[in-house]
C-alpha cells in the first residue's frame, strides 16, 4: 500500500502559511486627513476639539442626497488631529471644528485634493466666543413718536442680532434688553440714532468685548 507521507516540517510550514495568508491581503485604500487646531487670537494649541469629516458622494453619476458624516475625532493635547475613513466618489467634502466656548468652524475642501493613502493637510483657528448685552431705556416721557434705531455696524460674522441690520423701538418699546453671541477679544463698533420729542441724539462708538465674558452696553436717553 503506497501512500503520500508528509513530515513534521512541511506540517508546520502549511500552519505557519495559513496564519499569515490573512495579513497578506491588500488593505482597503482609505482617505487620510490631518491638522492642528489653533487658537484664533493667540495662536494656543486647542486639545479636545471635536473634529469631523463630512461628504457628499456620486454613485451612478448622482449626488448621494446630503453632507453624511465620514470620519470623526477629537485634536490632541498639542491640537492635533488625524482622520481616516474608506475611499469613495467624493463630490464635496468638509471639516468641522467644534469646542465648548468656541464659535463653530466649517472649512471647505478640495475633492481633488483627496488620493487614496495620501495625506491631506488642513489646520483651522476656532475664535472664543464672548457675549454683549444690551439694554435700550428712554428715561423720559415716551411718546409713541420717539423712535430709537441701533446697530452693530461692522459685525461680519454669524450673529442673530448684530448683522448690520437696524433695530427699530418705537416709543416705550425702547425700554429692552437683547445678548448677543459674538467674537471674543474684538472691538464691537455700535451705532445709535434717537429721535424723540426731547430732542435727537446720536451715538457712535465701539465697545471692547474679552473672550468668555459678557459685556454689558447700556444706552439711556
Amino acid at each position: 500500500m503506497t501512500g503520500i507521507g508528509i513530515s513534521l516540517r512541511e506540517i508546520l510550514w502549511l500552519i505557519v502559511l495559513v496564519t499569515i495568508a490573512p495579513s497578506c491581503r491588500k488593505k482597503d485604500p482609505v482617505y487620510l486627513l490631518e491638522g492642528q487646531v489653533k487658537s484664533y487670537t493667540n495662536g494656543q494649541a486647542l486639545s479636545g476639539v471635536a473634529v469631523a469629516a463630512e461628504q457628499r458622494t456620486v454613485g451612478g453619476n448622482v449626488f448621494n442626497g446630503a453632507f453624511t458624516q465620514a470620519a470623526s475625532g477629537n485634536s490632541a493635547s498639542d491640537g492635533t488631529y488625524r482622520l481616516e475613513w474608506p475611499r469613495t466618489q467624493l463630490a464635496e467634502v468638509r471639516l468641522l471644528a467644534t469646542k465648548a466656548s468656541y464659535i463653530p468652524a466649517t472649512v471647505v475642501l478640495d475633492p481633488e485634493d483627496f488620493l487614496p493613502e495620501e495625506t491631506v493637510y488642513q489646520n483651522v483657528r476656532l475664535r472664543p466666543e464672548a457675549f454683549v448685552e444690551v439694554t435700550l431705556t428712554n428715561t423720559g416721557d415716551a411718546t409713541a413718536e420717539d423712535l430709537m434705531r441701533f446697530r452693530f455696524t461692522q459685525a461680519n460674522f454669524d450673529c442673530a442680532c448684530c448683522n448690520g441690520d437696524w433695530k427699530e423701538l418705537w416709543g416705550a418699546e425702547a425700554d429692552t434688553t437683547f445678548s448677543c453671541r459674538i467674537y471674543g477679544d474684538i472691538w464691537l463698533k455700535y451705532w445709535a440714532e434717537v429721535t424723540a420729542e426731547s430732542g435727537n441724539l446720536l451715538i457712535i462708538d465701539s465697545l471692547w468685548c474679552p473672550s468668555f465674558s459678557t459685556t454689558p452696553l447700556m444706552i439711556e436717553y
